[in-house]
């Protein structure tokens, strides 16, 4: 129903009408089977426990009837009732199968989620209150089945205040090279080390609030705007979350909403743009106040105009901490302090914009792409 627009755009209404009716004679016929079976239970269950007591009665009137036995109606009423005690609860059980089969459906990926391992702390790791921001990658690889290796001895320093630029092709590991600086991998081989620390030694809730993240894809809570900026960091104050929304370029727009921060989202936000929600996520990680920030395509889904605005907020807020930027535009990333070109999972390039253009290898070649000229004719 969501994408009903889009399918109307791109003329897709037939096939996918034609999906929708294959997927529901599936679901009609699935049905229809648990609705046989659940309603053939109960006549089943009510059959045999008569056959049972039209068989306890005949063979309890013919012993009376040839005598010589101390078989009487009372015994065969205590009989009956013996019987109507031991099936009651094997009735009860059969009934509730339908909705046995139904749960266990349901809880099977419950348990999934439920036997996944949680995260533990490595032994004796440490608790950081705060960091400089010196952030050093050390041979670092990385392979997510253990044999194809998505990075490939990765190395390289930021200091404290630089602003670190990641770029190359879609599916170069980009994203993967910070996932891994939040500890969200077990590396291969190779270590990741924050001011000295080693990363894999240090709590995770500790790291994760040094290190900030702005997804690409921007997610909100079912909360009030105020709320989702304070996820950053709870104990925000209200000034403190406003500060974040202004640097984030965010309050103008909240201030038009009827509720202001206290307007209520669903989850998916769906009253405001991607832009808007994007903002949102910013204004999030600004909140956090972290030491050590790391935009992933954070800009990807916000117009020029507005893009620009968040620069600006962006470069100020920057200031004194550690910076990672992956970017497709390359035009937002020149003022970066170092500028690293990832490419099939290895570091190809590293240096300034300027060094990198003069060197002429991959990152000129990408800079000077029709694709990239249409990008920085925007600017």
């Amino acid at each position: 129903v969501s994408g009903k627009q889009l399918v109307q755009l791109f003329d897709h209404q037939q096939d996918t009408i034609d999906r929708f009716n294959e997927t529901n004679a599936r679901y009609t016929a699935a049905a229809y089977r648990a609705q046989l079976f659940s309603g053939v239970i109960g006549p089943f269950n009510n059959m045999t426990n008569n056959f049972a007591y039209l068989l306890i009665t005949f063979a309890g009137a013919v012993a009376i009837l040839r005598g010589g036995t101390s078989i009487t109606v009372g015994v065969i009423f205590t009989f009956l009732i013996y019987l109507r005690n031991f099936t009651g609860p094997i009735n009860n059980i059969l009934n509730l199968i339908n909705t046995l089969q139904l749960s266990l459906a349901s809880a099977e990926r419950v348990f999934q989620v439920v036997d996944a391992d949680p995260e533990k702390d490595a032994p004796n790791a440490v608790e950081l209150d705060h960091t400089a921001g010196n952030v050093k990658f050390d041979h670092v690889s990385f392979a997510y089945d253990g044999k194809t290796e998505v990075l490939h001895d990765i190395s390289f320093t930021a200091h404290q205040g630089e602003v670190v630029a990641i770029v190359g092709p879609t599916g170069a590991g980009k994203t993967t090279i910070m996932n891994l600086l939040t500890d969200l991998y077990p590396l291969t081989s190779g270590s990741i080390t924050l001011d000295d620390h080693d990363v894999t030694q240090i709590t995770f809730a500790s790291l994760r609030r040094l290190v900030t993240v702005v997804q690409q894809e921007s997610f909100l809570f079912t909360a009030t705007i105020r709320e989702n900026i304070r996820m950053g960091r709870p104990d925000a104050t209200d000034a403190e979350v406003e500060t974040a929304a202004k640097a984030a370029n965010a309050d103008g727009f909240i201030n038009q909403l009827p509720g202001g921060y206290d307007t209520m989202l669903s989850e998916n936000a769906s009253r405001l743009s991607q832009g808007q929600r994007q903002l949102l996520s910013i204004a999030r990680a600004f909140a956090a106040q972290a030491p050590v920030l790391v935009l992933d395509e954070a800009t990807a889904s916000i117009d020029s105009n507005t893009e620009t605005d968040v620069q600006h907020a962006m470069n100020r807020l920057m200031q004194q901490r550690t910076s990672f930027v992956i970017a497709h535009r390359l035009s937002t990333i020149r003022n970066a302090s170092k500028i690293l070109v990832i490419d099939q999972g290895k570091l190809i390039e590293s240096g300034t914009h300027e060094q990198l253009l003069a060197a002429g290898g991959f990152y000129a070649k990408l800079y000077n792409s029709p694709l990239a000229d249409m990008d920085k004719m925007k600017r």
